[in-house]
């Protein structure tokens, strides 16, 4: 019996080897499950993120005046003035026109790859007057992350 040390515990035997791999087991699953809660974590805080700059960006977009002029090139322009190089981003405008509210016009512009279903979405609606009629928009920006595979 070299190598195995015993020991009487209330009437049964523990051998320090069996106990020593019941410690390494628990210590390898306990590290295992911190990893995956840092990892659950760490995609939470890039999805907050990614929330806020799209939220961000859209309120920029209105503060300016630019989302109104349906102008590609320069809504183009101004988000690429506020995204980071690492940020995919994508913005679809509507127009609706009443009484039915159907879409009329689309304008689309950004990264020509559908946005994954785990991109941020911001949305806004505004109103264009004009002497006759008012004309209402829906635009939703979508921003992600590429995802390293």
């Amino acid at each position: 019996m070299s190598g195995y040390t015993h020991r009487k515990t209330r009437g049964f035997v523990l051998s320090l080897d069996v106990l020593l791999a019941f410690i390494i087991v628990l210590t390898i699953l306990s590290s295992t499950n911190q990893m995956m809660q840092d990892s659950d974590l760490t995609k939470t805080r890039e999805a907050v993120a990614m929330s806020n700059k799209a939220n961000d960006a859209m309120s920029i977009l209105l503060k300016k005046g630019t989302l109104e002029t349906l102008n590609q090139g320069m809504l183009n322009q101004e988000l690429q003035g506020i995204m980071d190089s690492s940020d995919n981003w994508r913005l679809i405008i509507s127009q609706h026109q009443p009484p039915n509210f159907e879409a009329s016009f689309r304008l689309e512009t950004g990264q020509a790859t559908t946005p994954p279903s785990t991109s941020a979405s911001a949305t806004r609606t505004f109103i264009i007057t004009t002497n006759t009629t008012d004309t209402y928009y829906t635009a939703q920006l979508r921003v992600w992350k590429t995802e390293i595979q």
